[in-house]
């Protein structure tokens, strides 16, 4: 057992954690992941394009101008990048308040002045009754004031806590770029003044180079949007449990402040607050209860406040530039 329910029993302990909850947000953000993992399927149709587009103009060009010589056909490469994530798991507990206000009766001393009369002295007379005399003891009296430590009882809302247990799993994406060759034909025309049969061909080649660029540059652009929308998404799903810990605990540390400040208000002593219904000699530290909190809150945030930091880390990947063309032989 950890920590016993002190505000209701009036024990200077810290509030024991009960079954609490858990917070998996891996599965929010499950879309995000598959879609970016889906990117080289959702380009395969293109590449296939560009493959068996090179392939046609080798058909449809004249075998003359092949076995001739004058139009070469040569494997032309690109080397995209493709998206492959892997997800680490994290995970980490804490505790967080739920916060009820209750109706308690308190008692407390205080010193009160009062004026008490008290023989300071003392001196002797001569009394005679008839015709004799004898000496008399007198006391001196004063008024002098006296301190005393008077009970006084009121009563005032007390914050009473349950800590729940929060246990929370987020994956932190890694996102690596998987180099991939996309190879097709490329017509190369080998004589220095072309002839017309060769512009058809030509500018088909240079329509499929273009092409194969412009993929590289879709492919690389649609993995940087997809990359940012996944970490988005699990910083917003952290980002949102961290505002609600943070009031969580906000809501009871404003509490206590209250109750401090009301035990002040009656001359009441906040690290000695006695509950009528509590035993003698047992008290509750307000005081302390609240540094406390505020300790927990701390902790519980500076968890979060990893978890969205080491995402942010994870973030700063650079998704590389598609290749310049090259031909090989």
């Amino acid at each position: 057992m950890k920590r016993i329910v002190a505000f209701i029993v009036g024990l200077a302990l810290l509030p024991m954690p009960v079954h609490g909850q858990e917070a998996d947000f891996s599965e929010a953000c499950r879309a995000d992941e598959q879609a970016l993992q889906g990117v080289e399927s959702q380009f395969a149709g293109r590449q296939k394009r560009i493959a068996d587009q090179g392939e046609e103009i080798e058909r449809d060009a004249p075998d003359g101008l092949k076995t001739s010589g004058t139009v070469k056909f040569e494997n032309a490469h690109m080397a995209l990048h493709m998206p492959s994530v892997t997800m680490k798991t994290r995970a980490f507990s804490f505790d967080t308040p739920s916060v009820t206000m209750r109706q308690r009766g308190f008692r407390w001393k205080v010193p009160q002045l009062t004026m008490e009369t008290r023989t300071i002295g003392h001196y002797y007379t001569v009394e005679c009754r008839r015709w004799r005399c004898k000496p008399v003891r007198k006391a001196i009296k004063t008024d002098v004031p006296v301190t005393r430590m008077v009970l006084k009882e009121a009563s005032t809302k007390i914050p009473e806590f349950r800590m729940n247990t929060v246990s929370i799993k987020t994956d932190v994406p890694e996102v690596k770029m998987v180099r991939k060759d996309l190879y097709y034909k490329l017509p190369h025309i080998t004589v220095a003044d072309p002839i017309p049969e060769t512009g058809p061909i030509e500018k088909r080649g240079r329509t499929l180079e273009a092409d194969a660029r412009q993929l590289g540059t879709e492919i690389e652009a649609r993995a940087a949007e997809l990359t940012d929308k996944l970490f988005g998404c699990h910083r917003k799903q952290l980002v949102d449990e961290r505002e609600k810990v943070a009031a969580s605990f906000e809501e009871g540390i404003v509490q206590l402040n209250k109750a401090i400040a009301v035990a002040k208000a009656m001359d009441a002593d906040p690290t000695a607050f006695q509950p009528s219904d509590a035993a003698d000699g047992e008290t509750l530290d307000l005081v302390a209860q609240r540094d406390k909190l505020i300790v927990d809150r701390d902790a519980a945030l500076a968890q979060l406040d990893g978890s969205i930091t080491a995402l942010a880390a994870a973030n700063a990947v650079d998704v590389p530039a598609a290749a310049a063309l090259t031909e090989t032989s």
